[in-house]
């Protein structure tokens, strides 16, 4: 009988049972959660919380173009000239096939805190290996148009895996303000099929407001979410990620 009860705990194909994945996610954090008492684990989303309405005030204060609009770019400079190999001072690699996108340094100076601290007088390369070439190129010209809504009008997909891309385009060449406007437009697109990746890119760009949108996704949604087996294990070792990150702030 208890091998029949084991059976049924499992789906004929192979997918992890509720109560398997619900006990994944407690093995997987337990180390972190065994340091926080009742009192502490309140602290820990009272003070997520706080980052969060934080971030949100600075929003308002900063009003950086809500319409997608950047500064415009100086001098005789547009999006034609994208890929340009004849005058080019910089480089990105992308992808693993290392690709070569040409740009400019007297354009992305402005945006790009990478670019910025790079001396004039060289060529210089920048490998992106997580972004691919469509999604580079696509973006630089919204930047050297001064737009950032056409990357969306412009992509074949402009989901969320596209716009998670962006943003580790944006965070990988210290672009602020791009970072900032996929962030809030992930804010709206997190679902059971983008909650692992826009999840993942939040902790790495260390973005609290979009963390704490997919934390409240995953706690609103716990019942269903962790029904699917290929869910629980990452959002686990995310959720672990976070909660040890604030225990060492």
């Amino acid at each position: 009988d208890e091998d029949e009860d084991e059976d049924e705990d499992e789906d004929e194909d192979g997918v992890m049972s509720v109560e398997d994945a619900r006990a994944g996610v407690i093995e997987a954090c337990s180390d972190d959660a065994e340091r926080l008492c009742d009192d502490e684990y309140e602290e820990f989303m009272e003070e997520l919380e706080d980052e969060r309405e934080d971030a949100d005030e600075d929003d308002e204060d900063e009003d950086e173009d809500d319409d997608g609009t950047i500064p415009p770019v100086a001098g005789p400079w547009s999006e034609d000239h994208v890929n340009n190999e004849e005058d080019s001072d910089v480089m990105l690699l992308l992808g693993e096939a290392k690709k070569k996108l040409y740009l400019h340094k007297t354009v992305l100076r402005d945006h790009s805190e990478v670019v910025s601290g790079m001396r004039m007088a060289q060529r210089d390369n920048i490998e992106v290996p997580e972004v691919s070439f469509e999604t580079a190129e696509i973006t630089m010209k919204a930047i050297y148009k001064g737009d950032l809504e056409a990357i969306w009008e412009r992509a074949r997909a402009p989901d969320a895996t596209f716009a998670v891309e962006v943003m580790r385009l944006g965070h990988s060449l210290g672009m602020a303000v791009l970072t900032k406007f996929v962030s809030a437009r992930l804010l709206d697109s997190i679902d059971e099929a983008s909650i692992v990746p826009i999840f993942r890119e939040a902790l790495a760009c260390a973005d609290t407001r979009l963390c704490g949108a997919c934390v409240n996704f995953v706690l609103e949604n716990a019942s269903w979410l962790f029904e699917r087996g290929d869910k629980a294990e990452p959002l686990a070792e995310l959720l672990r990620q976070l909660i040890a990150g604030m225990i060492e702030e």
